[in-house]
């Protein structure tokens, strides 16, 4: 069976998994090449073997599994560092994702266990697709209908999951072929945009980003821009993308410009 791949991308605190949420709420299958790199460097796999042997036992927890925090206090620092480790992860986790994306549709898990819920191909999109002249106003027109359907105090933002989606104005719609979000922010590094049918990219001005990474992360300022400044350069990130998403004003514009990209993506594909 086919798949819609979207690759998402985007630098460290430019709101990538806040959009992929989104994008699963409205039915797309998301997966986390963050959280699929567990899997390629595992306890007692290869990965994990050429790791220690590559950075020693200072990058191996308790529990026996690698300290992303130790090692990421290494490779972020070292450019040296940070390529040999690629070298190592990045063919895997490759792997990894390609299995993940093969099993969508198919009721699998990655072990290939049965899954709770096989995911199908409805999504919400909305109703129509403005052409580009249209469509600043219309993503304005969406977003003002997103915030109302969403629950909570006024200017308080809503889960992805907790916004009454038929009330926003969308509507349910069969696919065309189930739609994978793949968030990786090494997509185009790494070379991993070649199993995408389209790249999106989200983005922010530095200082904004710098602000949510230590309110997320609990990083101190040096390190939040370190990590920054190890990444690719946003112009060179958007230079390769389809679509570029700035989540830097209101949450519900950000879905606003998302759900209708979706729906974009899914007419061009064959949804009538």
């Amino acid at each position: 069976m086919g798949r819609i791949v979207i690759g998402l991308t985007g630098g460290i605190g430019s709101g990538k998994s806040a959009a992929r949420r989104w994008l699963e709420a409205l039915g797309c299958v998301g997966i986390d090449a963050d959280k699929m790199a567990h899997l390629a460097y595992k306890a007692g796999t290869p990965g994990h073997a050429c790791i220690v042997a590559e950075f020693g036992s200072r990058v191996v927890d308790a529990a026996g599994e690698i300290d992303r925090r130790a090692l990421g206090g290494i490779v972020f620092g070292s450019p040296d560092a940070r390529r040999r480790l690629e070298r190592i992860v990045w063919p895997r986790i490759a792997d990894v994702v390609a299995s993940a994306i093969e099993h969508v549709g198919e009721g699998r898990n990655l072990d290939g266990s049965e899954a709770a819920a096989p995911p199908g191909g409805t999504v919400w999109l909305p109703a129509d697709s403005p052409d580009a002249c249209d469509r600043p106003a219309a993503v304005s027109t969406l977003a003002r209908a997103i915030s109302a359907a969403s629950p909570g105090p006024a200017g308080e933002v809503a889960e992805p999951g907790d916004v009454d989606l038929a009330g926003a104005g969308l509507v349910r719609a069969e696919a065309p072929r189930p739609i994978v979000v793949l968030e990786a922010a090494v997509l185009l590094e790494a070379g991993w945009d070649a199993a995408a049918d389209v790249v999106w990219s989200t983005f922010v001005d530095r200082e904004r980003a710098v602000e949510r990474i230590l309110g997320r992360d609990g990083h101190a300022r040096d390190e939040a821009e370190r990590r920054i400044d190890a990444q690719m350069s946003i112009g060179a990130r958007l230079r390769r993308s389809s679509s570029a998403f700035d989540t830097s004003g209101q949450v519900a514009r950000t879905r606003a410009d998302l759900a209708l990209a979706l729906g974009e993506l899914a007419r061009a594909n064959g949804r009538p």
